[in-house]
């Protein structure tokens, strides 16, 4: 118990718990058996709470008490000793500050207010061409964000509406089944089709759409040439944040807000920052920094000289064949009913 207590209270502050590692760690050295305790199952009960508690109170700080109420549910239903299970005085405190947050129309942290008040001054001034998209990792938080923007009116706040809508990734393992969250609210974890993304994004290209919030299916792969606006609602590596912002500034200049609560995620921030400054320092000057193969060997073969076209890709014709059967076959196909 004793080791145990340390661990959980290691590193730890008055408003900042530590990372799920140092449990995680000592969960390893317990199995290992580098570290005698009374009861193994005892010990490693109260590890997975503190881990729980750890991730519940990220969720709370980086999105939404629904989202660590969320959070804490999923496991109360794989995990008979997680924190809605525990008899502990200051857990059953904690779930039931959690669902009344949630109840009472908490759903979101400060960030949401701040990032609307941010989104409502950008349209103020923009366009009716503008572009925006907001980033978040969590799924849930997407429906949260995009709730928030739709109560916006167009008025004096704005110039023009913003016409907001979700852009994620398709289901998993849940999607389609539809759950309750503990403050009432109604969510489901299902995803968009591939139909759906592609509806989505044409509307956001045309103009019908003019706000999209998304996922990390966002990251990457779009073709938007005019996005004004690009809005980190959680820290990501430095890696995915240069995917992200590479959404913005190509037909014109653009601009990056990122949003972080105190403590840990703006530790993580400024070290992201940092390791970006130091790759862009490396990329100035990359004779300094890398070493690059002169003497590498060709990879296409010898007497084959690749020449570039700009061609229409079409369907193959067996492709257009078998198109054309199932359409005739869909139009000689007689209503229910007819004889």
């Amino acid at each position: 118990k004793t080791f145990v207590d340390n661990k959980a209270t290691n590193g730890a502050v008055r408003t900042e718990p530590p990372a799920s590692f140092p449990f995680q760690q000592a969960q390893n050295n317990i199995q290992r058996g580098e570290v005698h305790v009374r009861s193994k199952g005892a010990a490693f009960s109260l590890l997975q709470q503190a881990m729980e508690l750890t991730k519940s109170y990220e969720l709370l700080l980086r999105y939404s008490p629904g989202a660590a109420y969320d959070y804490m549910e999923k496991r109360a239903k794989v995990n008979s000793n997680s924190l809605l299970h525990s008899r502990n005085q200051v857990a059953i405190e904690i779930g039931d500050m959690l669902r009344s947050m949630s109840t009472n129309g908490a759903h979101h942290s400060p960030k949401l207010d701040r990032l609307t008040t941010i989104i409502k001054n950008h349209f103020k001034h923009a366009t009716a061409d503008t572009r925006v998209i907001i980033f978040t990792s969590y799924r849930q938080s997407v429906q949260d964000i995009v709730r928030a923007l739709r109560e916006v009116p167009a008025g004096a706040d704005t110039a023009c509406k913003i016409k907001v809508a979700e852009f994620i990734g398709q289901s998993d393992a849940a999607a389609g089944k539809k759950r309750r969250t503990g403050g009432g609210d109604g969510r489901t974890t299902k995803g968009q089709s591939q139909k759906e993304q592609k509806r989505t994004l044409n509307d956001f290209r045309a103009g019908s759409l003019n706000t999209l919030v998304a996922t990390s299916i966002g990251e990457e792969g779009l073709d938007i040439p005019s996005v004004d606006l690009i809005f980190f609602f959680d820290v990501v590596d430095i890696i995915r944040a240069i995917q992200r912002m590479g959404r913005t500034g190509r037909a014109r200049d653009g601009k990056v807000v990122i949003l972080a609560t105190e403590g840990k995620e703006f530790t993580k921030f400024t070290s992201e920052q940092k390791k970006y400054e130091n790759l862009m320092r490396c990329l100035r000057t990359p004779a300094n920094h890398f070493k690059l193969e002169k003497n590498c060997p060709r990879i296409i073969p010898a007497g084959v000289t690749p020449v570039c076209e700009l061609r229409m890709i079409e369907a193959s014709p067996a492709l257009k064949t078998t198109k054309s059967k199932i359409t005739g076959k869909a139009k000689t196909k007689k209503p229910p009913g007819a004889k």
